[in-house]
Parts: structure tokens; sequence; C-alpha cells
């Protein structure tokens, strides 16, 4: 394209910006609200009484959940908006925003009451004028206590910053195709990537969200990391959202680097499921990239890169990762497994002219940081599996080049991940968490381990559990491609026409699967040792899986290197694969289809279960903690005044009066923060989280490092050039 062309595709997404940004600001400062009267608010079972409408307890006779409360019929034109209600209840109140006539152009969905606060916010929007929105008190079976002392429904910019967003976005991509020189040069393997990445997000094209297993739990993280930002807090380190408030330390022991992009998007007004969707298929585009780029270092063939990355995208054990276990840590950490593989072919395997050990360490050391700032189970697993394959090339191993070079992947591991590291391990050794209390017991998982029959059963439902009873479980194997790729590594290795690479990749992925079955002795060899008990952390087996995918993948490439240049179907197998591999999304489609119950269209975070539901075993909470003790401040009178507050009392916590002066914190009731004040104290106590300097200086040298090896990398680029 003409530098004139350039100019004006420029001019007009910067006016388009431009007009949209002024719009956002004149949004922002002219919001309008409705304070309501809540006397505009019927019922057909309670009064109105000293300005709010109450129940007691048993005060309604009623076997049917009911609508306890419905109005006030407010009249709002398309926009963006906030409801916030005043309320008390005893326990969990469903709330409802409802229209008679236009109710399918009111885009939002139930959220919740709890009984641990007293107040909700909730962002919807509207696609066309309503003239009778309701908000209903609904789902009221006569057990519970209810108040509702006040309600507004506030305009917001969100649909503004949005569209905004949006523009910058779509201005970037059209930059991109319509001027990159990459693009020009990488046409094919660009669109055959996105193609890979939309095939691999294709099961969440439809409205709403079915929430998988521990979805309640990861997307309640994403919330937390939007809420932390937006009270001023980064890195995010307690999620303040988790236990109804109280809090929950994910952001120190668990790598949450790459939710800040989801963060960021509810932050800018994107609805949950929006966040969640974009950020699966960011995901599937770095995994399919990254598959991409191993295929391409080692097979040095793009055809051959491009079949292994959709193989592995649409890998069984990957899709079932994503939408039925929605293990969002897990599945980000499989994008860079690819990355760590790539470093140690190169290191045992590639040719000696094509071994730049710089190199190679720092490729192994952002493979092994991408699994550490997204999942430390699997970064633990990648390293145990890193050491029997070093210790299977001891020959290589012990030599000067290559211990140097993991040497330096490990400097440049520690320095950059100090952010994370020291954070993680000053809490594991200060807190005494309920994870820390379990770890001497011993971990019999065993029967948690695949079966060879589950391995086999590529066609079976995907969906199901990951525990022992065989008819509820869910579909746990590599996938029809890399099965078929193992099995005719068998045969080559039975029939002894299998090359050196085939056969130690085949003999390696054949132990991984071993390992990752019930048929591995998990339970006597936790009973024999605490050592070996530590290994049984990982609670499922079957997670070797996919790091077995790496393999197999390799192993894919390097069969079909075999098939080509023995001449055999070379044609023709590589759409035998592309059609095995769009045969298995394809049956997965559908059985997420038959699957899709308790889909839901999640907005925002009052939708979702922020109490213990959320949080699974509870491994991060502080030993002891009670998690149905969840109620709100208890004040304590005496020459000092000890107030609880609804914070778990987790290091680093301070308290301060309206003088900035700080006040005592000790442990209270049920592990909470308990501050002391004098008891002639009259005013605010302000409580936040303040991290300790060492954190600082962790993350000021993570973050310098970082940046040196970026400004290396250009200056090594531009060298070349």
């Amino acid at each position: 394209m003409t530098t004139k062309k350039k100019r004006i595709v420029y001019f007009i997404e910067i006016i388009i910006g431009v007009v949209l940004c002024v719009l956002m600001i004149y949004k922002s400062f002219h919001l309008s609200q409705v304070d309501i009267d809540l006397a505009r608010f019927a019922s057909d079972y309670i009064g109105y009484n000293d300005g709010k409408w109450s129940v007691s307890s048993g005060a309604i006779e009623s076997e049917d959940n009911i609508v306890l409360l419905y109005g006030p019929y407010e009249t709002i034109k398309p926009g963006s908006y906030s409801v916030t209600l005043d309320y008390y209840s005893d326990s969990k109140m469903t709330c409802r925003l409802f229209s008679a006539e236009r109710g399918e152009f009111i885009h939002a969905s139930d959220f919740y009451l709890s009984p641990n606060n007293n107040q909700v916010t909730y962002n919807f929007y509207v696609t066309q004028s309503i003239y009778d929105l309701e908000i209903r008190i609904v789902d009221y079976s006569g057990d519970e206590s209810f108040s509702l002392t006040g309600a507004t429904i506030k305009s917001t910019a969100h649909v503004m910053r949005v569209l905004l967003f949006t523009w910058i976005a779509i201005s970037l991509l059209v930059n991109y195709f319509a001027f990159s020189k990459y693009y020009k040069n990488n046409r094919k393997a660009v669109l055959c990537l996105l193609g890979i990445a939309f095939i691999g997000t294709l099961s969440y094209m439809f409205p709403g969200i079915a929430p998988g297993h521990d979805f309640p739990y990861h997307i309640l993280r994403i919330e937390g990391i939007a809420d932390g930002l937006k009270s001023g807090q980064f890195p995010v380190r307690i999620h303040s959202v988790f236990m109804d408030g109280f809090g929950y330390p994910n952001g120190i022991f668990y790598g949450d680097l790459f939710l800040y992009v989801p963060a960021v998007l509810r932050i800018i007004g994107f609805s949950i499921n929006t966040s969640y969707k974009l950020y699966v298929f960011l995901v599937s585009l770095l995994t399919a990239y990254t598959t991409y780029y191993m295929g391409r270092r080692i097979f040095k063939n793009d055809t051959t890169a491009l079949v292994v990355a959709l193989s592995y995208v649409t890998a069984s054990y990957r899709i079932v990762d994503v939408f039925v276990r929605s293990a969002v840590g897990e599945y980000t950490a499989l994008a860079f497994y690819p990355i760590v593989a790539v470093a140690i072919w190169q290191l045992y395997i590639g040719k000696d002219s094509e071994r730049n050990y710089n190199s190679i360490s720092l490729t192994l050391a952002i493979g092994m940081l991408g699994l550490l700032y997204t999942h430390v189970l699997s970064t633990e697993m990648v390293c145990i599996v890193l050491v029997a394959l070093a210790i299977s090339q001891y020959k290589k191993t012990f030599t000067k080049n290559v211990l140097l070079t993991y040497a330096k992947a490990v400097g440049i591991f520690i320095a950059l991940g100090l952010a994370f590291i020291v954070p993680f391990l000053d809490y594991y050794m200060r807190v005494a968490t309920e994870i820390k209390a379990t770890n001497g017991s011993v971990k019999l998982i065993q029967s948690r381990g695949a079966y060879i029959a589950d391995l086999f059963a590529v066609f079976r439902d995907f969906y199901g559990e990951g525990e022992d009873y065989v008819v509820y479980r869910m579909q746990i194997t590599p996938g029809l491609v890399f099965m078929a790729v193992l099995l005719v590594a068998v045969y080559l290795l039975i029939a002894k026409k299998a090359t050196k690479e085939i056969k130690y990749l085949t003999i390696f992925t054949l132990i991984l699967l071993f390992i990752s079955s019930n048929l591995f002795p998990w339970n006597k060899l936790a009973f024999a040792s605490k050592f070996f008990n530590i290994f049984a952390q990982i609670q499922y087996p079957w997670r070797y899986i996919g790091i077995a995918m790496v393999f197999l993948a390799i192993l894919l490439g390097l069969i079909l290197e075999y098939f080509v240049e023995n001449e055999f179907y070379s044609e023709k197998i590589y759409a035998v694969i592309i059609a095995m591999a769009l045969v298995s999304t394809a049956l997965f489609i559908g059985s997420a289809e038959d699957n899709a119950t308790g889909v839901t269209k999640y907005y925002d975070t009052a939708q979702l279960d922020r109490g213990a539901g959320a949080i699974g075993y509870g491994e991060y909470l502080i030993e002891g903690t009670d998690t149905s003790d969840l109620f709100g401040i208890n004040l304590y009178k005496g020459d000092l005044s000890a107030i609880d507050i609804p914070k778990y009392n987790y290091p680093y916590y301070k308290a301060f009066d309206d003088s900035g002066n700080e006040l005592a914190i000790s442990n209270g009731i049920n592990n909470r923060i308990c501050v002391s004040v004098e008891s002639s104290y009259n005013g605010d106590v302000t409580v936040k989280f303040v991290e300790p300097i060492i954190w600082r200086i962790a993350e000021v040298i993570s973050l310098l490092c970082a940046i040196g090896l970026i400004l290396f990398y250009k200056r090594k680029v531009i060298g070349r050039k």
C-alpha cells in the first residue's frame, strides 16, 4: 500500500478514535443517577414501613419460591448501567432485572444478595429503551429475614470504553494485516494459526458459558484481580472478592500474570462472558503459535509445523482442560510446554552447527517462567521430567556447555521469577495454611490415574468427572490423532524401522502415560517415603498426559517426515491428520452442546458464588478457619476496644486511624483481623494490605531483568540486520 493510502487510513483511525475518546470523557462527566423511592415498589406478601420493605423469617407460609418484591417500573434509555441495593438478609437472596415488554433487550442475569454484606452493585446494559424496568427479589421460600433499605440506578461509561477499546483493537489489526511486512512474508502461517485458534475456541461460539469444574474459582480470580486493580493495588496479592470480602491470597500462591488480560478487559467494561471467551481464544492462539514455533525449529517445514500445531490445540486432553474442567492455570501452562521442548531438543538432539547455547538458555528460561506464572503444579511436573531427561542423556548432560546452559537458564528463571518466588516462599514459610497442614498426610491418588481403557477411549463422552468410577469419568486421553501417532510409533519400534529420535520419544511417551495411569504405584511410593509423597501433591496422575502430548506432537512431526522421506502416502498423510483433528473437534462440539447444562450469561461479579463454594478445598486458608462464619464486624469494649474486621488476618495487613496512625493488629475470632483502638476513639479505621519492601525489591529486580533481556534481544536482532 502506498504511503498516501497509509496516511489516509491512519487519519481516519485517529479521527474516529478521538471522537470516541471525547464522547467517553463527556459521558463520564454526565452520568445520571436515580435514587429510587422505595414506595414505588410493590409486594403481594409484605408491607412498606419506616422507609423500607421488611419481612421476618417464617412470617410468610409458602412452600413454593415466590416473587417477594418488585418495582419500580423505571424508564431507562439504551446504554450501560449499574444498580445498587442496600439491604439486610440472613441468607442468600436472588435479584432479577425484568421487563414484561422488552426483557430481551436487558443484558443481565440473576444476581445474588449475600447475607454477609449489606450492599450489592451489579453492572448491566440495555440495547433498547425500557419503559417498565423492574427490580425483583425472587425465589423467596419464607425462611429468610429480609429488608430492602435503598435502591439506586446509575448510568456508566462502560459502553463508550468498550467501543473505544474495540476501535483501537480493530485499527491495530487493520494496520497489521494491511501494512506489516511480517504478515506479508508469513501470510499462510498467520492465517492458519488464527484458524487453528478459532477451531480451538469453537465450543464457546454460543451465547453464555456452560461452567466447567473449576470455572467458579478461576473466574473469581479474574474478578479478584480486576477488583484489586480498581482499588489501586498492583500487583494484586490478596483477592478481596473471595469469601465475601474476607480475602484469599491467590496472587501469592497461584501464578496469575496472564489473567491480568481478562481482568483489564473487565475494568474496561466487557462482561465476564466476553472477557473470558477472549482469554480462551488468546490462549488458543498462543498455544498454536508456540507449537508452530516448536515445529518450525525442529522440522524446518511450515506445513509440518502447522499440522503439529493443529493436532496439539485440538487434542482431546487440552480440549477437556479448557471446556470440561475449565482448568485455566493448566490449559494456559500447556502453551509453554512446547517452548521448553524446543530448548531441550536443541540442547540434546539438534545439530551442533545450529546449537546456540545462550539462545537455548533463554528459550528454556522463558518456557519455565511461563509455567511458573500460570501453574505451579505444571512447573513442578516439568522439572521432574527435565531431571529424568537429563539423567537419561547423562553423557551429554555432564559436559561443560550443557551444564552452563542449565545454569544460565536457572539464573534467568530466578531473576525474572523473583516477583512470584519471594512472596510465595515468604507466605509458605510464614502462614499456617490448610495446604501445609495436610502436606504430611499420605496422598492416595493411584485410583484417580487414567485407566488403560481411558487412553484409547477417544470416542467416549468428553464430559464427566476425574474421579475413580469409570462410568462417571470424563474423557482422559491424548486424543484420536496422538493415540494413532503412538500406535504407529510403537509399530515402527517393533518393526525396527524407527529412527533414534522416534525410539527415544516413543519410550519416554510410554513411560509418561504409565506414570499417568492407575498402574503406576503411586500409593506404595507415597507410603514408602515422604519424599515420594511430595510427588503425589498433583492430585490427579493423569496430569502427566499434558506433558506426554508434547512428546507425541514431536513424534507426529517425525513420523510425517518419515512417511514423506519413504514416499509412503506422502501426499495424503497430511490431509488424513488434519481430517482426524477436525473430526475430533466436531465430536467434542456435539458433546458440548449435548452437555450444555447450566449455561449462563455472566455479566458481573454479583452473579458469582463468592463464598466458600468457590475455593474448593481452601488450600490457602489459614489453618482452622471456619468458612461458614463470614459475618460482619464484631466490637468488644474495654479500656481498649477490639474490633474484628471482616478480613482474614494474613500477614502484611495494616490498620490506620483517621490521623494516619498505625493501629495494632492481632488474630481475632475465626482468624479475622482484630484491630485495637482506644475506647474513646470515634472515627474510621482503615485496613489495607501493604507489601513488604523485600517483595517490592524482588518485583523491581524481575522487571529490570525483563527490560534488560528485551533490549538485549532487540539489539541482537538489529545487529543481524
